[in-house]
């Protein structure tokens, strides 16, 4: 769990992250947008995100920090991301079926692909992942 301030700066993290097409706020930027005096008490606060495995941090870079999960606990997946996963599964549908018609193969990549959709479209919302395997995805 987290405490308010820490939730509050990764909140921070997050919704600038959104607001700029996924690039993460700079540690000045962090400062200024959350009103801390100085850099030290950031750097905590960004440690202790990073060790309780929120975020992941690139050492020595500016603007590396890596958002893992919300503050909720779940795992977070930038929208862009998500986009991607999406457009991939597309793209192994369209192969399977022009390459391998095999109805038992088909349904097998529908099923997995379904699930996976499934999964990506529960973690996006933070809801939790319930259900067998082939379990189609409500809409």
């Amino acid at each position: 769990m987290l405490t308010c301030p820490q939730r509050r700066v990764l909140d921070f993290i997050i919704s600038y992250s959104a607001e700029t097409g996924g690039v993460p706020p700079s540690h000045a930027e962090l400062i200024r947008g959350l009103g801390f005096s100085s850099k030290s008490s950031m750097s905590t606060y960004l440690k202790r995100l990073e060790e309780r495995g929120f975020i992941r941090r690139a050492r020595g870079r500016n603007r590396a920090i890596e958002i893992l999960r919300q503050p909720n606990g779940h795992p977070y997946h930038a929208p862009d991301r998500i986009a991607d996963l999406e457009n991939t599964l597309r793209d192994i549908r369209a192969a399977v079926i022009k390459h391998a018609p095999d109805t038992l193969w088909l349904n097998l990549t529908e099923t997995v692909v379904d699930r996976i959709d499934s999964v990506l479209d529960a973690e996006a919302n933070g809801r939790a992942v319930n259900g067998p395997v082939g379990a189609s995805r409500s809409k």
